[in-house]
């Protein structure tokens, strides 16, 4: 029995948390067609356990501060911190309707203090944008082909696409069906 094949977006994306929903929302912006895989039932689950269901986003820290603290390894997060710091993390979220603050002047959370405000956000922007989230749909293995063709073999066929992002997260909170075989 052969694996059933998907139309080849211009990205996939494994991993629809929020770096994941992020990422496919910033290519799809850009004019390319979106696939996220998750293997839950729905996307962005771990989010809402995010700051005990509050969803603490980032912090008042510099990029400098921040890599500080890590000693002198910190130093590998400087291009992210460039291309993404609590400014434009801030903003990015304002531009999707999400109000933010930091009342306590270091931790900052949506005005609303809920992590569904964050979700609500990310999945509403993630339709308007004509994303494709496929959910129930575990990943087995990363299938590489130089440029011809990059994709992964999963539970639902095989999806391919121009361009692979790996969004799978940690080991945290096992409950939200964070496993660790990213």
């Amino acid at each position: 029995m052969g694996h059933k094949e998907h139309s080849k977006p211009d990205v996939l994306i494994v991993g629809s948390g929020p770096s994941g929903i992020m990422a496919a929302i910033k290519a799809a912006q850009s004019g390319a067609r979106v696939t996220v895989l998750e293997q839950m039932a729905k996307p962005g689950m771990k989010l809402l356990a995010t700051g005990g269901r509050r969803c603490n986003l980032t912090n008042t820290k510099t990029p400098e501060e921040i890599m500080s603290d890590f000693g002198r390894t910190g130093r590998f997060m400087r291009p992210a911190m460039s291309a993404l710091n609590n400014v434009k993390l801030r903003s990015f979220f304002h531009e999707l309707g999400v109000k933010t603050h930091s009342p306590d002047g270091f931790r900052v959370w949506p005005v609303t203090h809920k992590a569904t405000s964050i979700h609500g956000a990310l999945l509403k922007r993630s339709q308007e944008l004509g994303i494709q989230i496929v959910c129930d749909c575990e990943v087995k293995q990363i299938l590489l082909n130089g440029d011809k063709q990059n994709g992964v073999a999963t539970s639902k066929g095989h999806f391919y696409g121009k361009t692979l992002i790996l969004c799978t997260g940690g080991l945290s909170l096992a409950s939200t069906g964070a496993t660790g075989t990213g």
